[in-house]
């Protein structure tokens, strides 16, 4: 009979696919030897994300309110996603960032907090939640009501280039507004952007995913063969790309 670790390992290799989130329905399927294995790997999981933050710059308290305040707080970036986003922001220099999805302006907010003075943020959505006056660097965030693929040719014809995009809206329409974005120089060369969500739950590789992380995949898999970017697709929350404009 297989010891307790070995039981462990199989069950990280099977359930390779599934998200941590997804341990806690499996181990109420199965026997109590194996149930016992699932809940110390979801423990394991649950103690990793902690250690992670914990050693992560800490997300200032209006952040933490933003999330709080969130019906479902699974749908804002978090606080790693936050602080990378930032980091990528002040490493190279952005002045100009396009948000496509903006929801309770969590992410906006953390992005326009390390703009410069003079920076700009343009964040878009059919609907919001934000409360941009809540901090001062609000200021630097221009909301756009309407639906995305509007607004994306409206600042086509304004003829903006933006540094740094990150895009957290509608799944479905990924791969829509990659192409749009590349395709009419809306990121300068030399520009980044991030993609959220990107591994979708673990649902991205499934042989018969559903609708959206189908529609993930396309995009990953477009990103992946354009020549036009470098790409990075981190296992970070959710999944984040990270792209590099040539």
């Amino acid at each position: 009979m297989e010891n307790r670790s070995g039981k462990a390992a199989n069950a990280i290799s099977l359930l390779s696919s599934w998200s941590a989130n997804q341990l806690q329905f499996l181990s109420e399927k199965v026997d109590q030897e194996t149930r016992s294995v699932l809940l110390d790997i979801l423990r394991d999981c649950h103690s990793g994300e902690q250690y992670l933050q914990q050693m992560t710059t800490k997300q200032p308290f209006y952040r933490q309110q933003i999330a709080q305040q969130t019906v479902a707080q699974s749908m804002v970036s978090g606080q790693l996603v936050a602080q990378l986003l930032q980091l990528l922001i002040r490493i190279s220099g952005a002045r100009t960032i396009l948000e496509l999805g903006t929801l309770t302006g969590y992410s906006a907010l953390a992005m326009a907090e390390v703009l410069p003075d003079d920076g700009r943020l343009i964040t878009c959505d059919r609907i919001a939640q934000a409360n941009f006056n809540m901090v001062p660097w609000g200021a630097k965030i221009e909301f756009r009501l309407g639906l995305i693929g509007d607004t994306l040719e409206q600042l086509i014809a304004e003829k903006w280039q933006f540094d740094f995009v990150f895009l957290d809206a509608d799944k479905r329409n990924y791969s829509n507004y990659f192409r749009t974005i590349i395709d009419h120089n809306l990121l300068r060369s030399g520009g980044i952007l991030c993609a959220d969500n990107t591994l979708f739950r673990g649902e991205v590789w499934q042989l018969k995913p559903s609708a959206i992380p189908l529609a993930i995949d396309e995009f990953n898999r477009l990103v992946a063969q354009d020549d036009r970017v470098e790409q990075i697709l981190l296992p970070l929350r959710d999944g984040l790309t990270i792209l590099y404009r040539h």
